[in-house]
């Protein structure tokens, strides 16, 4: 699984690069600072530090570990704690996506975007007290507003998790988002929405995992969290599509993490010794040829913290040292990273140089 805090979206009017609580925009060369100087709290989020569709993006950032959100190239704002569905009092449920929300008893809500929406599952309006019944899926415009019930859910099976926060997955694209609750060790229960006019497009059931959920409905549940004896091929992704509604496993092999558009799909490979990672890309298209690596990430000569896919333009931020050394005596570098871009259609990109072998004895000198 990569670092949680670095991410990036793909999106229309550019990449977006979210690093340790600083948010830029870069486009045609030119990168523009989205954010100035955010308390960071780095990767309390469950579903990663930012969620973004279209040009609508959310992210950590805010104070006391909130949100961020807005349209960029646009100024991003605070998102505020607020609704209040259910009975009165503490016998209700909130929206109150914050990573100090549920300290100290449990961890933070996810979030998702779609249809310039925050959409995130409610927490009890009092710590330590979770009412009974059904829970409700609050959204947000990111231009403003108040929340509002979009949905209620049945909460998780009791006697998986001790705090349901961590029991439930999203993930949005478009005007779709996908609510996931855990209702057993093997199973999760996941609901398509639209955000707009509020009705299920489709339900489906699928192993605990990850969501990554393409604008045309379709989802892929990557690494899911359940024993491998479980799965037929448990180094495989689940793809759910909106008219199958029944999990499939596409052509690829020990799925990490996953981005999807248009029918493709780039996801992570770890070498059997989990040191060398790869990036593929493949189509979700029964029968579809083999997935390619596109990029390559040995280990001490490059590094993957983040991707995006967006049509056939693939993003990704990776560290490269300027002078790696393999022995145990190895000089860490610093983190300095780099944004690449490439075609999904264009050649491998090659392989950097291998490190020079280590000193016959001592360390020497640190690298410059």
């Amino acid at each position: 699984m990569l670092p949680t805090n670095i991410a990036l979206h793909a999106g229309p009017s550019g990449i977006v690069v979210y690093q340790n609580g600083q948010l830029t925009l870069h486009r045609n060369g030119v990168v523009r600072p989205l954010t100035s100087n955010p308390t960071i709290y780095g990767g309390y989020f469950p579903s990663g530090v930012l969620a973004a569709s279209g040009d609508w993006i959310a992210a950590e950032g805010g104070s006391a570990g909130g949100l961020i959100g807005g349209r960029v190239p646009g100024a991003l704002a605070a998102v505020p704690p607020g609704g209040h569905a259910g009975a009165k009092g503490c016998d209700g449920w909130i929206a109150n996506p914050s990573a100090s929300a549920t300290a100290p008893n449990g961890p933070p809500v996810p979030f998702a975007v779609a249809s310039g929406q925050l959409v995130v599952p409610a927490i009890p309006a009092c710590v330590g007290k979770t009412p009974a019944g059904a829970r409700p899926l609050f959204v947000r415009r990111l231009s403003g507003g108040a929340w509002s019930v979009l949905a209620w859910f049945a909460p998780a099976a009791s006697d998986v998790v001790t705090d349901s926060a961590t029991s439930l997955r999203v993930a949005g694209n478009g005007r779709l988002v996908a609510l996931g609750v855990r209702r057993s060790s093997t199973a999760m229960g996941v609901v398509v929405l639209d955000v707009v006019t509020g009705k299920v497009r489709y339900e489906t059931t699928v192993p605990p995992g990850r969501l990554t959920l393409g604008d045309d409905g379709t989802l892929i549940d990557a690494a899911p969290l359940v024993p491998p004896s479980v799965l037929a091929d448990p180094d495989q992704p689940l793809v759910v599509t909106p008219r199958a509604r029944r999990p499939r496993q596409p052509v690829a092999s020990a799925v990490g993490d996953v981005a999807l558009s248009g029918g493709r799909f780039a996801y992570t490979v770890a070498s059997a010794d989990q040191l060398d990672v790869s990036l593929l890309v493949g189509s979700i298209a029964p029968g579809a040829a083999p997935a390619r690596q596109l990029v390559g990430f040995p280990v001490f000569t490059r590094t993957l913290y983040a991707f995006d896919l967006r049509g056939t333009t693939l993003a990704w931020v990776q560290n490269q040292p300027p002078t790696p050394r393999i022995s145990s005596c190895f000089y860490p570098v610093g983190i300095n990273p780099q944004l690449r871009v490439t075609d999904v259609n264009a050649a491998p990109v090659a392989d950097p140089p291998l490190p020079p072998p280590p000193p016959a004895s001592g360390c020497g000198p640190p690298p410059p």
